[in-house]
């Protein structure tokens, strides 16, 4: 690997190896569809793997993308581990050469260690720098994430983007350096924590030094909140202790991204909660942005419930794996377990754990308390357009009665109308001479042939009026629903500027809903139309609901005309992000 930096090194490492570990969920089944992915049964050589899927399966070539890894099975049991060497091959920037190989191994505890030897650092063999150490270091969480992405099932990717928000790939991970030695070499491993440069040397690669402890041995620890550095010639001493401490700390690691995701999801059903009791009354799409919001929380909530049966399963076989340890450990190896506090962080592993059952039983309870307020909520939106569609109904009953009523009294008008207009029609013509005749045949005659031309001229009145009826009333209607928070004051400046037909008001304590009906007549604008126009808004809580508009042209182009309504109003739209509208063509 070449770095290409100028950099200030002070500390170096000997001899190094890197351990990288990390939890993800693991349980048996996982394990043996890992291995049957790894084709561990057939004693494959080698398996060459991608997180790309053959979209054409019936060629005979696959064309994959440059990133895979070449596997190879060391050892494992179908349901309880694996171990493989996993060479990685990744493009790198032009100029540089990168050779990786992890050995990895796999348990059904969820422990996951990578681990490799650096044998050469920018044309340097056997020694890095801890500057350097910390780029490469780098580049080795994000290698490793990468392996693992061809290895997880879809269940515990799903898992992995609910814990870490769709950012997985860039998961915190324990990392343990290990040198034979350290350059300069001082007499203890407390004289590296001064404040100052040893001490930011060592916190690049392990985060805050918490301890810095010398074995009986001469060995050096240097534990931090992020990964440790263990200097020792007698690593064999130790390799027992080194696995168990790399799972725990990885766990320990885990906890904090497991609660951080915890508070994450209080936050949401905090912010859910006031959404609700703040908007309820005057945002009319509330219910569906809160269900939405409740459906994300509640299926993250499931996952971290479905952690946390992970967590407790880990943590009972580690404790029984700690105490067997400790049991067989020799003076040396207690030493170590002291010194980088194994059984402490062990129980504040336990602990959190027991603490995290009823921070997520807490979550699971406040989610279904808000579902139950949404539904709430919901049934009084129900309620109130039930009672707003008996009043429309009614209303809507009352103008039908009235108006059939005026129909009958309109015929009886025209039917008398049409009468007059024919006997007016035969007293001119009998006094024009013209009928003199007639009355010579008698009167009656005359009152039939009256009586005939009435009824032609209603007949006409009555298809005439019918035809101008049918003429006038609209041939396309178009209701555009808006629901957007507005300045009312703007649109009611706007509308007393418009030749206003009529304005229809409903109170219901909640809300003030009004309804403004005018005639345009700019013909220009209206692409060759005069339509009539209403104007639907809740003046109370300052939300334009709706626009109404008929034309007489059916043909009329209905994506224009829609783009001059959201023209007119969008003016009076309060700022923000998004503006959408769902429109209904009738």
């Amino acid at each position: 690997m070449v770095i290409r930096d100028e950099l200030e090194e002070i500390l170096f490492l000997k001899t190094p190896s890197i351990i990288i570990s990390e939890w993800i969920p693991f349980g048996n089944n996982q394990i043996a569809a890992l291995n049957h992915k790894l084709g561990s049964l057939e004693r494959l050589k080698s398996t060459l793997l991608t997180a790309l899927v053959d979209e054409f399966p019936q060629n005979a070539i696959f064309e994959s993308d440059p990133v895979h890894s070449r596997i190879v099975v060391n050892d494992f049991d179908m349901t309880r581990f694996v171990e493989f060497v996993a060479q990685v091959d990744i493009p790198e920037a032009e100029g540089i050469v990168q050779e990786e190989e992890f050995a990895v191994h796999i348990s059904e505890q969820g422990l996951v260690v990578f681990a490799l030897d650096l044998i050469e650092v920018d044309g340097i063999a056997n020694t890095v720098s801890l500057d350097k150490l910390t780029r490469v270091n780098a580049d080795l969480v994000v290698d490793s994430s990468t392996i693992l992405d061809t290895l997880l099932t879809h269940n515990q990717i799903r898992i992995l983007d609910a814990m870490y928000r769709g950012k997985s790939h860039n998961r915190g991970k324990f990392i343990m350096a290990i040198g034979e030695d350290i350059a300069p070499h001082l007499k203890s491993a407390s004289e590296y924590r001064d404040g100052e440069d040893y001490q930011n040397e060592l916190e690049q690669i392990i985060g805050t030094l918490e301890e810095a402890e010398t074995l009986k041995d001469g060995s050096f620890i240097f534990v931090g909140t992020l990964g440790s550095i263990l200097v020792t010639q007698n690593l064999k001493d130790f390799e027992d202790f080194v696995g168990l401490y790399a799972l725990v700390r990885a766990l320990d690691l885990f906890m904090d991204e497991y609660f951080a995701r915890l508070w994450l999801g209080w936050d949401e059903s905090l912010h859910i909660r006031r959404m609700i009791l703040e908007q309820s009354e005057r945002d009319p799409t509330i219910v569906t942005k809160a269900k939405e919001a409740l459906s994300r929380v509640g299926a993250d909530g499931v996952i971290l419930e479905t952690l946390k049966q992970y967590l407790i399963e880990t943590v009972c076989f580690t404790k029984k794996q700690v105490n067997h340890l400790y049991e067989q450990a020799s003076p040396a190896q207690r030493e170590f377990a002291e010194k980088v506090h194994i059984r402490r962080f062990f129980d504040r592993v336990e602990s959190r754990i027991d603490d995290a059952e009823k921070v997520v039983e807490g979550l699971k309870r406040e989610v279904e308390g808000l579902q139950s307020v949404v539904g709430t909520l919901a049934d009084k939106q129900m309620k109130r357009m039930y009672e707003a569609l008996q009043d429309s109904s009614r209303s809507t009953e009352e103008v039908l009665v009235a108006s059939e009523r005026s129909s009958h009294a309109l015929t009886i008008i025209e039917v008398i109308v049409a009468g007059t207009l024919a006997l007016a029609f035969f007293e001119i013509l009998s006094i024009m001479g013209l009928f003199e005749g007639l009355f010579l045949l008698g009167m009656g005659i005359v009152f039939l042939l009256a009586l005939g031309a009435w009824a032609v001229v209603a007949a006409g009145l009555f298809f005439m009026m019918r035809y101008l009826t049918r003429k006038s009333e609209p041939h396309l209607s178009m209701n555009v629903r808006f629901d957007q928070p507005i300045n009312v004051s703007q649109l009611e400046s706007y509308l007393d500027s418009r030749p206003v037909k009529s304005r229809i008001s409903k109170q219901d304590g909640v809300s003030d809903v009004l309804k403004v009906t005018w005639s345009e007549t700019d013909k220009d604008r209206w692409l060759g139309e005069e339509p009539t126009l209403s104007i639907t808004y809740d003046a109370r809580n300052s939300y334009l609901l709706s626009v109404a508009a008929e034309f007489d042209n059916p043909n009329i182009d209905r994506g224009k005309m829609r783009a001059i309504i959201n023209q007119e109003v969008e003016r009076f739209f309060l700022k923000r992000e998004h503006n959408r509208s769902c429109d209904k063509v009738g």
